[in-house]
């Protein structure tokens, strides 16, 4: 359990330093929100994952598509897509929702 606990902590702070590159060396990534941005960070977690868009749609229901617009930042998930990319990247919700906008159903 430990040994989780501390695979856990080094993949979030992974994430963290990440979405920093992302939005800049000075950006404070908590409150910052952006489609770009979310899909950025989105299409990188994807990547170091080892997901295809391809085989991550398969995975999450969610239509390549739809999944590509999402990454490009010409659509904004919903929080049904949500919840089914933070299931299956392993990454928590309200790391997601502070990398960008949902859309509301």
């Amino acid at each position: 359990m430990l040994i989780r606990d501390k695979a856990n902590k080094n993949d979030q702070n992974e994430r963290t330093v990440q979405r920093q590159t992302l939005l800049g060396n000075g950006a404070d990534t908590r409150n910052y929100v952006g489609q770009h941005t979310f899909g950025s960070y989105l299409k990188a977690e994807r990547s170091r994952k080892g997901y295809s868009r391809h085989s991550l749609a398969a995975t999450t229901g969610i239509q390549e598509k739809r999944l590509l617009e999402i990454e490009m930042g010409k659509e904004m998930p919903s929080f049904k897509d949500m919840q089914a990319l933070s299931s299956v990247l392993e990454i928590p919700e309200s790391e997601l929702l502070a990398a960008g906008h949902v859309k509301r159903e």
